[in-house]
């Protein structure tokens, strides 16, 4: 067993999860340790397959996850992208074999995929989501060029520009 294995197990038995905590809403030592473990994980997968690419990681906010495991009607255990990495990658062809890589490393979640480059968003996004099972838990990886994650942080798919539409459709005129 490796030293991070161990820490992970440590964490895991020392969690501060009383009988009165939620568990699911808890951010914890965990969540960094299992995001830490994926980081170098997808590191290594980028390397191994001859690929040069940047990792940004997160783990979802406490609130964050209470909202969408609320607006989706599921437990916020169910919620796929409580720990998310995103990889970039130069070309849309290395982004499917990041994917591919993905997959034949972890066991992809059922239903947790989504090929947002062949099926852009009606906004323009692009990406492809997956959701697979690792042995530190389940996490989403969101996998992109640089040209998408501009679109995407900054263009027409930029989190607060559709938060912006929502909010217009949703206040009276």
């Amino acid at each position: 067993m490796s030293t991070l294995q161990t820490a992970l197990l440590v964490a895991l038995l020392l969690a501060p999860w009383g009988p009165q905590s939620e568990p699911s809403l808890q951010r914890s030592s965990v969540d960094e340790i299992a995001l830490s473990t994926l980081e170098d994980a997808a590191s290594t997968l980028l390397s191994e397959a001859g690929l040069s690419g940047t990792i940004s990681a997160r783990v979802k906010s406490p609130e964050s996850l209470a909202d969408k495991a609320r607006r989706k009607g599921m437990r916020p255990d169910d919620v796929l992208d409580r720990v998310g990495l995103r990889v970039q990658v130069d070309t849309v062809a290395e982004c499917y074999a990041v994917f591919e890589q993905l997959h034949s490393r972890y066991s992809p979640i059922p239903g947790g995929q989504d090929d947002y480059i062949a099926h852009p968003k009606a906004n323009g996004y692009q990406s492809l989501h997956t959701a697979v099972r690792t042995p530190v838990g389940v996490a989403e990886f969101q996998i992109r060029t640089p040209e998408m994650h501009a679109h995407a942080e900054h263009g027409g798919a930029a989190h607060a520009s559709y938060k912006a539409a929502q909010s217009a459709q949703m206040s009276p005129a």
